[in-house]
């Protein structure tokens, strides 16, 4: 199978619709158009892909009950995409809360 970090030397089924998959360089899952439609406009990837290292989290958000490491996934979300989650949760974040409202409140803090 061809993903969008090269040709994948495994996969793992997560559960029908979702899909593991592993190249030697990196992975992530692959989730069918019906699961995808489930996830949040805010964070939905059109094509289906969520990497490994952060994107991954966005569909154990929505699919916690299948991701025994769930809890990361919170802390991934309010770090790395915290106006989607801000805009999906409805819970304000402070920059304390998020590297990337820290980082961006530093940069403003310069101009």
């Amino acid at each position: 199978m061809y993903t969008p970090w090269g040709k994948s030397d495994y996969m793992e089924k997560v559960v029908r619709g979702i899909i593991w998959y592993g190249t030697p360089s990196h992975g992530g899952l692959h989730v069918s158009p019906k699961v995808n439609a489930q996830i949040h406009k805010a964070w939905r990837h059109a094509d289906g892909w969520y990497e490994e290292d952060l994107a991954w989290a966005i569909v154990a958000f929505h699919f916690p009950n299948l991701f025994p490491n769930y809890l990361p996934a919170l802390s991934i979300l309010m770090d790395w995409y915290p106006d989607e989650y801000m805009q999906v949760t409805g819970e304000a974040l402070s920059d304390k809360d998020s590297h990337k409202l820290m980082e961006r409140k530093r940069r403003e803090s310069m101009e």
